[in-house]
């Protein structure tokens, strides 16, 4: 009929355990018995929960990228900004500039892999997308017609979702 009856009582296993090995056990004692049981079980689950929560903490950290920044000089003429693609992050990660500067980047790929630099302007339009090879310098020139922000990332599979991105934010004069 869908459960037990309400006049038999329900048993721990391990009063269960005593009722079959031929022992007594007082009501009391199961109970405490049973209570350590769950406090430690619930201990475990925290212990585990903790350290799920940090690994996290520590993956997220570390694939956050450097988000050191560098602020373009004042002054007439190109701006060259010297970039690091490395694994998994840009540096500098932000780079602050003036509308109508032209930034030159000079982006040395750091690692065994091949990598890419996609930046958008602030309307969405795509402005560069160019390969990074391994091991190698690559340059870009980009004209900063808009105020806002220009995020750039690198467009290989889950790269930007690791920390391989940053932006490029653009003041007036």
């Amino acid at each position: 009929m869908g459960g037990p009856s309400p006049t038999i009582p329900q048993l721990s296993s391990y009063e269960n355990e005593a009722l079959i090995r031929g022992h007594s056990m007082s009501a009391p004692v199961a109970r405490w018995r049973e209570e350590v049981a769950m406090r430690t079980a619930e201990r475990r689950i925290k212990r585990h929960s903790l350290l799920v929560a940090g690994a996290l903490l520590l993956l997220l950290t570390g694939c956050a990228g450097n988000r050191t920044t560098f602020l373009v000089p004042p002054g007439p003429g190109e701006k060259v900004v010297a970039m690091d693609a490395t694994d998994f992050a840009f540096s500098p990660g932000v780079i602050e500039a003036r509308k109508g500067e032209l930034l030159v980047l000079h982006i040395v790929n750091r690692t065994g892999s091949a990598h890419n630099l996609t930046v958008v302007a602030p309307d969405g339009r795509k402005l560069v997308s160019l390969p990074l090879p391994p091991k190698a310098t690559t340059e870009a020139r980009l004209a900063l017609t808009e105020e806002g922000i220009y995020p750039f990332y690198c467009d290989k599979p889950l790269h930007a979702s690791f920390g391989m991105k940053g932006q490029i934010v653009v003041a007036a004069p």
